[in-house]
């Protein structure tokens, strides 16, 4: 894992690059509190709700939306209060409606016909 924040050129050739190898590209975003949110990106080019959580552990949210990601592609989407595994613990999948902190999807889909949604994994038990 690679933080290339100080350079924002860097972070979108990277970005675009993994959605075109993978398909979707998950991002952390680290607070000073310590606390973790993580997102994908690219989902929506395939017409299909991006996701995040919030994780203590950064290896662990990759590791569940990239799970959820694969998962979500396979079978065509997710719907809103289902409940699944991710990474083998289970999640409560919900619309999430606040984009805002989501700032990478918003700039790749910006002039986008297709307006980014999104799922929120919230971790049970």
């Amino acid at each position: 894992m690679q933080d290339m924040s100080d350079n924002p050129s860097a972070v979108g050739d990277k970005l675009l690059t993994i959605i075109d190898r993978a398909g979707w590209a998950v991002i952390v975003v680290a607070h000073d509190d310590g606390s973790r949110f993580a997102y994908t990106v690219g989902l929506t080019l395939k017409r299909l709700p991006e996701l995040c959580l919030s994780c203590p552990a950064t290896e662990q949210g990759v590791s569940m939306l990239n799970d959820l990601a694969e998962r979500q592609i396979r079978v065509g989407g997710f719907d809103p209060g289902q409940v699944t595994e991710a990474a083998g613990r289970p999640v409560r999948l919900d619309r999430c409606a606040d984009l805002e902190p989501m700032i990478l999807v918003r700039e790749l889909c910006d002039g986008s016909t297709t307006a980014p949604t999104a799922l929120a994994a919230t971790v049970l038990n």
